[in-house]
């Protein structure tokens, strides 16, 4: 393994160089999700329930940023953009979902506890996991499936925790168990897009 990132190897180290920056970005993006939760307990803590322009400005950052992109690519493509046009609708419908679900998680913070809405959200990866496998015929070893049903198990313990919770404080928020339902609307909504 360490002969494979040898420095006389152009691609080999190409490859780390792109697996550190794969790193590097995951760890941005949990950072901007963590500071996105933290800010949100921060506004519900002030009665402030503003899930949709929460949300509004990150999504004109992305629009931004990759809009010129896409449409650079459009532009470029020799049959007219006929590809690129047509993949259009599906980036359009994947974005109204993807909004729908971001709605849904934000709005999940004036019901219920941080925790409980970020270790809800990880749901969509065994959500994921099982519509790729009835989707798109998606093949898991046994310890994916035993992977994903102990992420399930402790989202259900998690559930029914809040849900009976009293004089917690899990207790003090306004409704834990419909935020815990938006969580999982949410989770299985970005499941979508992610598969």
């Amino acid at each position: 393994m360490a002969s494979m990132f040898s420095r006389g190897d152009g691609a080999a180290a190409s490859a780390k160089t792109y697996w550190w920056i794969g790193i590097a970005l995951g760890q941005l993006c949990a950072f901007v999700n963590a500071t996105s939760a933290a800010a949100s307990t921060a506004l519900e803590s002030k009665h402030v329930y503003l899930p949709a322009w929460q949300t509004f400005f990150a999504y004109c950052a992305i629009g931004g940023a990759y809009g010129p992109m896409y449409y650079a690519r459009v532009r470029r493509d020799e049959s007219g953009g006929g590809y690129a046009w047509s993949k259009l609708k599906k980036y359009v419908a994947l974005a109204a979902i993807d909004v729908e679900a971001n709605y849904f998680v934000t709005l999940a913070f004036k019901y219920t506890s941080m925790t409980s809405v970020t270790l809800l959200d990880s749901a969509a990866i065994p959500f994921a996991m099982a519509l790729s496998a009835v989707a798109l015929k998606s093949k898991y070893t046994k310890a994916h499936v035993v992977g994903a049903c102990l992420a399930f198990g402790g989202l259900s313990v998690l559930v029914l925790s809040d849900a009976t919770a009293k004089g917690s404080s899990t207790a003090s928020v306004a409704n834990a168990p419909l935020g815990d339902f938006l969580t999982i609307v949410a989770a299985a909504l970005s499941s979508l897009y992610a598969a």
